[in-house]
């Protein structure tokens, strides 16, 4: 399972503008899943065990141009749950994109599905 965290503000600012707001911080945390057999039959779910953690710091500005862990108009950091204290990523595009999917750095999709404004009940989609 994957949950979308965001700093408190980042969805309302985004939702008026479509655009992130410059020390804006995103965090991608990836939970491990689990499986078995229910009554109702095979059913999958998320465990507490979190495997890792992606944090986005928006960079509006490019502070640190030729830093490997800043680009794309992001700060990027890599965290895993065995050792959460420890910042893994060396370089974004290879620890970072790679891993948590390339349109996140440059399209609107990871934006539009983490901050999608839910439909109305009884409303067409």
């Amino acid at each position: 399972m994957h949950l979308v965290w965001a700093s408190p503000g980042t969805a309302a600012a985004y939702r008026l503008d479509n655009r992130f707001a410059d020390g804006a911080v995103l965090v991608k945390e990836v939970l491990a899943g689990e499986h078995g057999r229910m009554t109702t039959g095979q059913a999958n779910w998320a465990s507490d065990a979190t495997k890792v953690w992606f944090v986005m710091i928006k960079d509006a500005k490019g502070r640190y141009p030729g830093n490997p862990l800043w680009g794309d108009g992001w700060a990027w950091a890599l965290f895993k749950g065995d050792a959460p204290d420890k910042h893994v990523a060396t370089d974004y595009r290879k620890d970072c994109l790679e891993r948590l999917h390339r349109a996140i750095s440059t399209s609107r999709r990871f934006a539009e599905a983490a901050y999608a404004r839910p439909a109305r009940v009884g409303s067409n989609p």
